[in-house]
């Protein structure tokens, strides 16, 4: 016998009760007063008996009493024991764990494996009973607190609504969901069933389980119902990178997209096709080996500008929610810089070199001196060209521009500079300190010369011809000395080891570091041919909103840059079609954060026409492998685990809640139980009438 509610077992510490005053009223003298010793001849000895007799069984009819009283609220319950009327089947609480990851959208001869997933999951709500207590659980969502119901109704609703989920499915962790529910269930009967293809990336090895012993005990039972079909064919697109760096209209840009296949004995020739803002662009015919992987460079012409979406596809196979994949960047419609100065000398060669670089198709440069940064609204710049070092400045403003990323910032120290200042503006950009002044200005007789160039930077492609990768290096009389650091990188070095160019990421955005202020006086630099095409391509490097975009893996949060100064009502519009209206209420600290991802494609966030930022969501490729872990496998699992009863392994389309019936056992035998405390009760009450007449009658 095994009891449901064994905590109200204490209240059998009350059957002493009756005992304990039985004993007292025993020990209790009674004084009766009489006259002569002849009525005690009337009181024969049989009767005296008789009322020690009844008083005897009072107590025990009061002890039982209280007994099954306790046990009826104890719940007990047997294996296999039934009387009608006065026994109940034992509830049950069931957990269903359905794998709704994109490997699940499979189509055989029946249909999708998840459509046959949520169809046995109803068929099997329809078996349980009224009072039983059901949980739906999904391996590919992260949904918010799951509690049991008793509504089974609203259970079959539940199933029926349910949706693929780009979402990488982890049964694992579904199963670690259904723990908390279990460990709070009283019902006798706990089940754990498990809908699912059982793939070996959501499925954890045997060596990663999760020590269940406390949980998984005799009264829980784990069906595993695997719907699979054999002979899959898939192949998925694993990776899209964007290789290039500088994103220009009229210009190429470079993109790798890796395929693979992802089945175990099938070979296949497949194209796969790159689209940009959803027309089609290039493609290329490929075979895909089994199990192989295969990266695939493209060269594009970017002929538009705005916000750029690239797509890469392939055509449809079995399972089709791994065949496209997302990148979005962004080409400015107009290069806005803002070219901020200490002193009118600092941009007497810059200002002149940045508007024969551009020229004024497509480019605005507007000039104001480093004491105005703070009054000026910088989000509607795209990058910063900036020369000081001269005074002081107040440096928050053009941190938070990084911070944002709306743009980078090209530095220069002023032609007058001071190295103390300099050194304090450096760090408060959270770069390293600048050193001494090296070298005399207007000084010619020994100049210095660049050491190492990296030529594979971004600012150096296509810059030079082939067979002439080399960057002549001017004639330099004078710089500060700076290293880098472990965060900065070196883009040209000098013959001690301090840059004279290095790149450095501040937020989200850029600094690019020059140490040589952009004077005759320092060097020869302005009057090199490298100097022109250097200033054009740092531009369009810096250009915040060039940045590309970060793809996120489905279920994971995205986080948008909301401007301050925002127009008309903002909305994200998502891949399904539908929008989001975003409150102020939503957004924290300028940041409007999303987490409802469960679908791949492009997120964006719009006011009124205007995309003011874009993020795409991909697929795990661990979602796209179609093996399965075999039944040795998942009863391995479940064996480590520490579960106490073997899982069960039903065969879809078989008599599955047949199955499920037989092996579903207990009686409650609380009925029974308070049936006796009754039959007791009114017993007790019959004895007690009866002995209080007997005693009325003998005293009369």
């Amino acid at each position: 016998m095994t009891f449901l509610n064994p905590a109200f077992l204490f209240g059998l510490l009350a059957a002493g009760i009756p005992v304990i005053i039985h004993l007292l009223n025993l020990r209790k003298l009674q004084r009766v007063e009489f006259s002569t010793l002849r009525f005690l001849k009337e009181l024969q000895k049989n009767q005296i008996r008789k009322i020690k007799l009844k008083q005897w069984l009072l107590l025990l009819l009061r002890v039982l009493l209280i007994l099954f009283l306790v046990t009826a609220f104890s719940r007990p319950a047997l294996k296999g024991v039934s009387v009608a009327g006065i026994t109940s089947s034992a509830k049950t609480t069931a957990v269903l764990i359905i794998d709704n990851s994109i490997s699940m959208d499979v189509i055989d001869q029946d249909g999708s494996l998840f459509n046959k997933a949520k169809s046995s999951a109803i068929s099997l709500v329809n078996t349980l009973q009224e009072g039983d207590e059901v949980a739906v659980i999904t391996t590919a969502d992260n949904l918010p607190e799951i509690q049991l119901t008793k509504n089974l109704t609203e259970v079959q609703k539940k199933i029926r609504d349910l949706e693929i989920s780009s979402v990488k499915g982890s049964t694992g962790d579904a199963l670690l969901k259904a723990v908390p529910l279990i460990e709070q269930s009283l019902n006798y009967n706990r089940e754990i069933f498990i809908f699912s293809d059982f793939q070996t990336s959501g499925f954890p090895a045997a060596e990663n389980v999760t020590d269940l012993t406390s949980v998984l005990g005799e009264r829980v039972h784990t069906y595993l119902i695997p719907v699979k079909k054999e002979g899959i064919y898939n192949a998925g697109i694993d990776d899209l990178r964007i290789n290039s760096e500088i994103f220009e209209r009229g210009k190429t840009i470079n993109i790798t997209v890796t395929a693979a296949n992802h089945s175990e004995n099938k070979g296949s020739d497949c194209i796969i096709s790159v689209y940009i803002n959803g027309e089609r662009a290039a493609q290329k015919s490929v075979t895909l080996n089994p199990g192989a992987a295969l990266p695939v460079d493209f060269d594009i012409p970017l002929t538009v500008s705005g916000q750029v979406t690239i797509t890469a596809g392939l055509e449809e196979d079995d399972i089709t929610g791994d065949n496209l994949r997302y990148a979005s960047f962004y080409v400015p419609e107009r290069l806005n810089t803002l070219l901020l100065y200490d002193t009118a000398e600092d941009i007497q060669f810059l200002q002149p070199a940045l508007q024969a670089a551009f020229g004024s198709e497509k480019f605005s440069l507007t000039a104001r001196t480093s004491s105005s940064a703070g009054g000026t609204d910088l989000s509607t710049y795209n990058a910063i060209v900036m020369v000081t070092g001269a005074g002081a400045i107040n440096s928050a403003p053009l941190r938070k521009y990084l911070d944002a990323g709306k743009g980078g910032i090209m530095l220069f120290p002023s032609v007058q500079v001071k190295p103390d200042i300099y050194k304090n503006l450096l760090q408060s950009f959270g770069l390293p300190p600048s050193g001494l002044l090296t070298g005399a200005p207007g000084n010619t007789t020994r100049p210095f010369y660049f050491d190492k160039t990296e030529l594979n930077h971004p600012l150096f492609t296509g810059i030079f011809e082939k067979g002439k990768e080399k960057a002549a290096s001017p004639d330099i009389y004078s710089y500060l000395q700076f290293f880098p650091g472990g965060r900065g990188k070196s883009i040209i070095a000098l013959a001690d080891g301090t840059a004279a160019l290095s790149e450095h990421r501040i937020g989200n955005g850029r600094i690019l570091c020059f140490t040589i202020p952009p004077s005759l006086e320092y060097s020869n630099l302005p009057l090199k041919g490298i100097f022109v095409p250097m200033l054009y391509r740092s531009v369009y490097y810096l250009s915040g909103t060039g940045q590309k975009d970060s793809s996120s893996m489905a279920g994971e949060a995205l986080r948008f840059t909301v401007p301050s100064a925002k127009k008309d009502q903002l909305k994200l519009s998502r891949p399904s079609g539908d929008d989001e209206y975003i409150s102020d209420d939503m957004i924290q600290s300028g940041l409007f954060t999303w987490r409802a991802t469960g679908r791949t494609g492009i997120y964006d966030l719009v006011s009124g026409s205007e995309v003011l930022d874009r993020k795409s969501v991909n697929h795990d490729p661990a979602e796209s492998v179609t093996a399965s872990a075999n039944e040795t496998e998942l009863k391995e699992y479940f064996n480590k685990s520490g579960a106490a009863n073997e899982p069960v392994i039903l065969d879809y389309g078989a008599a599955l809640t047949e199955e499920i019936n037989q092996a579903r056992f207990g009686t409650e035998l609380w009925k029974f139980f308070l049936l006796l405390a009754l039959l007791t009760a009114i017993t007790e009450m019959a004895v007690a009438r009866v002995g209080k007449k007997e005693l009325i009658v003998n005293n009369e």
